[in-house]
């Protein structure tokens, strides 16, 4: 496992982990909002740097699994994900104003991996090897037998009429499968690849001068295979690189995710790594926070800006984040702590 090289804190996370997500998140934050904020279209080096945050907060998600997997029955976790697709639920009722479970979005497909995750620790190694590996193949086979759809359908919650659904409950099973925001293919196959590492890691970790090499190969061959043979140039002015997830997103992703578990141990809360340690002890409040100040504040204010401007703005949106996870990291160690209701400590990463 790579649990046993890991240290905890005080508070028994484990901050190499928390550095980890902190990257995707700090990246996120770009990724969202550029769509509205940056005048298109978006240079190549941006959307690659926007590109990598979904696949490792996923990934992150079945390896968290693994490490309550021998505390709590699968219960536990079917109303985690449960708890995860709530509030996704209410994020596209309260902040995007929208039909909930339509697009399918990450916090949907993070709320379904969770169980899926803790069903496949109960399966040998094998079959859990060969389940990631058709969850990743399926994506790109059904893009190419199906008609992928570039639009995502976003229905307004004033005047809404199951009418409005394009080809009925078709075009709902299409959006979840294969061609919503996160689909079930391929996108659970990064979480089935977390449960991987967690029960494999030591593996990775125990030969980073084997390991970090191919992550570095997969990643930039995925990389140079999507310069020169581009997925959509954006979708809904979003220009991450994975619409749609392809076989050389996925090689990049996968190499990326190798690259940051084979430097795990490495990750450490000093040579200024502690603010990527914030933003990962409370990545879902910032999910949301991040969410909220995009819809009400930037999409308002901060449109269509120059790529100098924007990246102002970005600095400026990333240190307010940075800045409110500080405040919940310091809160959280306080005496009081423990008498929060746990849905609260859920969103906030108690």
């Amino acid at each position: 496992m790579v649990l046993p090289h890991l240290p905890k804190d005080n508070s028994n996370r484990y901050p190499s982990i928390d550095i980890f997500r902190g990257l995707a998140i700090f990246t996120m934050l770009m990724a969202n909002s550029a769509a509205e904020s940056l005048i298109p279209p978006h240079h190549f080096w941006l959307r690659i740097y926007g590109s990598f945050a979904a696949p490792i907060f996923i990934f992150l998600a079945g390896f968290m699994v693994g490490i309550g997997y021998q505390k709590h029955p699968l219960t536990y976790f079917i109303k985690r994900g449960l708890e995860v697709i709530l509030v996704g639920a209410l994020i596209d009722v309260l902040i995007w104003r929208i039909v909930p479970f339509t697009t399918f979005d990450v916090l949907y497909l993070t709320g379904l991996g969770i169980p899926v995750a803790a069903f496949t620790l109960k399966l040998k190694t094998p079959i859990r090897i060969l389940l990631c590996i058709l969850f990743f193949a399926a994506g790109p086979i059904l893009q190419h037998l199906y008609f992928y759809d570039s639009t995502v359908y976003e229905f307004n919650l004033k005047g809404f009429s199951f009418a409005q659904f394009p080809d009925g409950i078709k075009w709902w099973l299409k959006s979840w499968l294969f061609d919503g925001w996160f689909p079930v293919f391929p996108w659970i196959g990064f979480v089935i690849a977390g449960t991987l590492v967690f029960t494999h890691g030591s593996r990775i970790v125990n030969n980073v001068k084997y390991f970090l090499p191919l992550g570095i190969i997969l990643f930039f061959a995925g990389l140079t295979w999507l310069y020169f043979h581009r997925p959509f140039e954006e979708r809904e002015a979003y220009s991450e690189l994975f619409y749609p997830p392809g076989i050389a997103y996925l090689c990049a992703a996968i190499g990326a995710i190798t690259i940051g578990v084979s430097s795990l141990k490495y990750l450490k809360p000093k040579f200024g790594l502690q603010f990527l340690r914030y933003l990962g002890s409370c990545s879902l409040f910032i999910y949301i926070f991040h969410s909220a100040i995009i819809y009400f504040v930037l999409d308002n204010y901060f449109t269509e800006l120059p790529l100098k401007e924007y990246l102002l703005m970005y600095a400026v949106f990333a240190a307010a984040m940075i800045f409110c996870a500080w405040i919940l990291f310091e809160l959280k160690q306080k005496m009081f702590w423990k008498k929060v209701p746990k849905f609260l400590k859920f969103i906030f990463g108690g």
